[in-house]
């Protein structure tokens, strides 16, 4: 639900930049998808201190493994330095408006809360405080909805609303992390003597963290394959027109927030489904989620496809363009997909293997998806119509991976041989 919540303040905040030229939003929008993609490398650590902490009861032997965690947390936080500042060039060489860097350097020192909130984020589960992160997340939404409200009647030059809106992320981000910091129990202590002794560990060497570096990224590999394929498709949208590049944006903040949770839903319909006590009742119980996820999918598909103008909201005259209704409608279908795509490849993690579908993933996001719209893009020949059609048909032959790999397993787990 947090993460729902989370990807809904960057929706909201698109309504108060609807009224502005297409070049606002879809600086804006960028900026959002940009942010999303570059923060997840940071995320994985709370499945770190949860997989490494949860079980440990010797008190010594989880004090070292918090410390790795922590020397590994501050490594990566000094290593997104250098990233976002070549990313930071790329918005530039893209948009050569200025507005978009006004909007992502805004948001930067925000987004190197990332892998702390990460780490503080997963301490707080371990103190079974889950409910402190929803609350934080709802407090924040309130204030951005305030905000959407509010910012709008001061009439404020483009490139200023950008610059508050970047700002406003940023002191959201630096405020949740104080807010996890003062409900924290008896973790805080020790968190405090794990950054300590993390910071001496870098001092020494760097190699020990360097190699958990990837343990850190794994948490979130398919996350990473999803976002940071979207990021190259924004810049590509934005580099074709700021219509063009406002509408994709919205839209994938659309997905964003609506499609991750059921990755959620996925890892508890995994785990549901695997206490199963054979290959029948394991598929009859995943057919009853699908169909349960897809009954809540599929009528917010139906209102895109039949009414794609309800989206119009957040990015204004942006998405009124024919084409960009298009594009939403496309993305309606797309939703019926996800049942499959979204839920579906997150319980084959629990089932078969975390990395179970993630190949599949990245060859089709990777090797058709992204080079088909940086192609188009590049020769000048890229439409909204033909983008989400690529993203739709990217998306098809990963729902059909997915169904693929269940069958093989399926047939596996009935053969006398298993």
């Amino acid at each position: 639900m947090a993460s729902f919540l989370t990807g809904l303040q960057s929706l909201v905040l698109f309504g108060a930049v609807s009224d502005y030229p297409p070049e606002v939003p879809n600086a804006y929008g960028t900026s959002v998808v940009i942010t999303a993609a570059t923060t997840m490398l940071g995320t994985g650590a709370t499945v770190m201190v949860v997989q490494r902490l949860a079980e440990q009861r010797d008190a010594r032997k989880a004090h070292d493994a918090l410390s790795s965690i922590a020397a590994t947390v501050l490594l990566a936080t000094v290593l997104l330095i250098p990233l976002f500042a070549v990313v930071g060039v790329v918005v530039l060489f893209v948009d050569g408006s200025g507005l978009s860097s006004i909007a992502y350097w805004t948001q930067v020192p925000g987004m190197l809360t990332a892998p702390i909130l990460a780490l503080t984020s997963g301490l707080l589960v371990l103190e079974g405080k889950q409910g402190i992160q929803l609350r934080v997340a709802f407090e924040n939404l309130l204030i951005i909805v305030a905000v959407t409200v509010l910012l709008p009647r001061l009439e404020l030059p483009g490139g200023t609303m950008l610059a508050v809106m970047g700002l406003l992320g940023t002191a959201l981000n630096f405020s949740a992390l104080v807010r996890f910091w003062g409900r924290m129990g008896e973790t805080k202590r020790q968190l405090r003597r794990a950054v300590h002794a993390g910071l001496l560990e870098l001092r020494g060497s760097v190699r020990p963290a360097l190699r958990q570096l990837p343990t850190l990224a794994a948490g979130t590999t398919d996350g990473l394959v999803m976002m940071s394929s979207y990021m190259v498709i924004a810049l590509a949208a934005s580099h074709s027109g700021p219509v063009a590049g406002a509408a994709t944006a919205t839209l994938i903040s659309l997905a964003r927030t609506l499609v991750i949770p059921m990755k959620q839903f996925g890892i508890a319909g995994g785990r549901l489904a695997k206490t199963a006590t054979g290959p029948v009742d394991i598929d009859r119980r995943l057919r009853l989620f699908t169909g349960c996820v897809a009954g809540l999918l599929a009528p917010l598909g139906l209102v895109l496809i039949l009414f794609p103008g309800v989206v119009a909201v957040f990015a204004g005259e942006s998405l009124s363009h024919p084409d960009a209704e298009t594009a939403t409608r496309l993305l309606g279908v797309q939703f019926f997909l996800e049942s499959v795509a979204g839920f579906g490849s997150s319980a084959l993690k629990v089932l078969i293997s975390p990395g179970a579908s993630l190949r599949h993933l990245a060859a089709v996001m990777y090797l058709f998806t992204v080079p088909t719209i940086v192609l188009l893009s590049a020769t000048g020949n890229l439409t909204l119509p033909l983008l989400w059609g690529t993203v739709l048909v990217g998306r098809t032959l990963f729902s059909s991976a997915v169904l693929w790999i269940y069958l093989r397993w399926r047939r596996s787990e009935r053969s006398p041989a298993s």
